[in-house]
């Protein structure tokens, strides 16, 4: 009974995982929630006009870096009418202010996060651009290094600015343009986005055919929409430019083992292997085909040097409990099934808190 529960809980899981535990996706008109504000109420999303709202908490991590790159946009999108508004999550009007709010921004406090669960995210610090008609439009988790131009390209695009005129690079780097439409491509991809993610990778290609990353980051949207043509082209122009990404070599081992080639994909895998040996991955694949020729005592090998590197896997131990139930070692089998079980429904109630 456990070993049949935990493939469709896998499945859950990793549903889970590529929606970044979004319960609103982009499109869905937002159910309006009032809240306390430096100056009266705040209503959340308000009716007829643009509002980016940026959801921090006063202790996390990354809150002040976001703040201080909102500042930047609220200075320089100027030609179009909307606000930016900073939720303060599980704060109240009377706490003390500890974090830069950026000038003429409105400051909601969020107490019992009303709004992030709107949002349905429970990562510190997340954005969302809301239409005038309440219709969420864009959103992104977290903050990192790209953040303020992945965004204000994004908040270009949908308020209607012209895009920024930006000097070319010469000689043979990376031309800018199309880092900026790369980036902007793994946004869109975070964003639930994937014909949209695509059509910036070609941009970002376009403007540098030699651009290896971004033929690996189309080769992975193509494999998860289940274009195995398409993705296996791109894999291999990925390797065509740069023949150290290990990554395309597990993408092409992954395409061979869906389609029953377990030659082909252990070849990918130990291709992989000499260029990253340490690759879990590279790992997970190889044992993945060792488990389907039968070959259990190299793939458990694999599988307890993976549990080592990250013991809080659920689908290695669920491939363990397979060594250990195809060699006859039930007691083994069970225990590490319960495990896999064990680790999957405390990663989902993780995810609820």
């Amino acid at each position: 009974m456990i070993r049949r529960l935990i493939p469709m809980l896998l499945l859950c899981w990793a549903v889970s995982l590529s929606a970044e535990f979004r319960r609103a996706p982009t499109g869905t008109r937002i159910e309006p929630v009032s809240l306390p504000g430096s100056s009266g109420q705040v209503e959340l999303p308000a009716a007829g006009h643009w509002q980016f709202i940026v959801t921090v908490a006063p202790d996390a991590r990354k809150s002040t870096a976001l703040l201080r790159d909102l500042n930047w946009l609220t200075e320089t999108l100027s030609g179009a009418e909307w606000t930016a508004v900073v939720v303060l999550a599980e704060s109240s009007p009377g706490d003390p202010a500890t974090l830069g709010i950026p000038e003429g921004a409105t400051i909601a406090y969020d107490a019992k996060r009303a709004w992030y669960e709107r949002l349905g995210l429970f990562v510190f610090p997340a954005s969302a651009l809301v239409d005038p008609d309440g219709v969420l439009v864009w959103q992104r988790s977290g903050h990192s290094r790209d953040w303020r131009d992945v965004t204000e390209d994004s908040l270009r695009r949908f308020l209607g600015l012209p895009e920024v005129v930006r000097d070319q690079p010469t000689g043979p780097s990376v031309s800018r343009d199309a880092e900026r439409q790369y980036q902007l491509a793994m946004a869109l991809t975070r964003d639930h986005r994937p014909a949209d993610a695509r059509s910036a990778l070609d941009s970002a290609l376009q403007l540098d055919s030699t651009y290896a990353l971004a033929y690996l980051q189309l080769a992975e949207s193509y494999r998860l929409s289940n274009h195995s043509d398409s993705a296996h082209e791109a894999y291999e122009k990925a390797l065509t430019v740069d023949t150290s990404l290990y990554r395309a070599w597990v993408g092409l081992g992954d395409l061979a083992l869906g389609q029953g080639d377990t030659t082909g994909a252990l070849a990918a895998a130990d291709r992989a292997l000499d260029l990253n040996a340490r690759s879990p991955e590279a790992m997970k694949l190889k044992s993945q085909v060792l488990l389907q020729q039968g070959h259990n005592e190299e793939a458990e090998q694999l599988l307890n040097l993976l549990l080592q590197m990250s013991p809080g896997k659920a689908d290695t131990r669920y491939y363990l409990g397979l060594v250990y139930e195809r060699t006859g070692r039930s007691e083994l089998a069970l225990e590490a099934y319960r495990e896999a079980l064990l680790l999957l429904l405390e990663d989902q109630q993780d995810r609820q808190h």
